[in-house]
């Protein structure tokens, strides 16, 4: 039997993965090609 805390542990691993899958997709049809594909766009400062 797999011990409480590792399946505790790996569920919210899941769920993590879960969501950041949906924000990326839900980030990647909302916004513009260009600030994909360019994300210096977005923060030119910190690209250098």
């Amino acid at each position: 039997m797999m011990q409480p805390e590792k399946s505790r542990a790996s569920l919210g691993a899941w769920l993590l993965d879960g969501i950041a899958e949906a924000l990326t997709r839900v980030y990647t049809n909302l916004s513009p090609p260009r600030l994909t594909k360019n994300p210096s766009y977005i923060s030119p400062r910190l690209s250098g």
